[in-house]
């Protein structure tokens, strides 16, 4: 007899979704492919995994947030999160976690050019301040 299976997962990971899997998700769903990061450069991920109700939900959600230096203080800032209905078959009452499609707030942007070499400075220097964040995330205090 076959467990339960997440109704919309199969399409999700299917789709080829780097995902932002939180902590306890990751343990417990080895096939579905995180986001990748190749010279320090992270991809954006197309969808987040949230844990169930049980404690695992509260810890992830605790280890996942931008105070905690997680990878959600720059997601944040690149997308709006949205969630998928989603339910396990058989069981609709179910609290199994949650599925959040990330929405880029610019959807047409383009990967940086990596440049690779050296650079020689002189004494204290600073290359700048960054630019702001979309509209609706609030600036942090600089």
């Amino acid at each position: 007899m076959r467990g339960p299976k997440l109704v919309p997962m199969t399409t999700v990971a299917g789709n080829g979704s780097p995902m932002y899997l939180e902590w306890p998700v990751q343990f417990a769903s080895p096939c579905l492919r995180p986001f990748d990061v190749r010279d320090g450069i992270a991809e954006v991920p197309r969808f987040r995994l949230v844990a169930d109700a049980s404690q695992l939900r509260v810890g992830g959600v605790t280890w996942s947030s931008p105070t905690a230096g997680s990878p959600l203080g720059w997601i944040d800032v690149l997308a709006r999160q949205v969630d998928v209905p989603s339910y396990l078959r058989g069981e609709t009452s179910l609290d199994w976690g949650r599925l959040d499609r990330l929405e880029p707030y610019e959807p047409d942007t383009v990967p940086p050019t990596v440049l690779r070499g050296t650079k020689e400075v002189w004494g204290r220097t600073t290359e700048g301040e960054i630019g702001l964040p979309p509209p609706g995330i609030p600036s942090p205090e600089r």
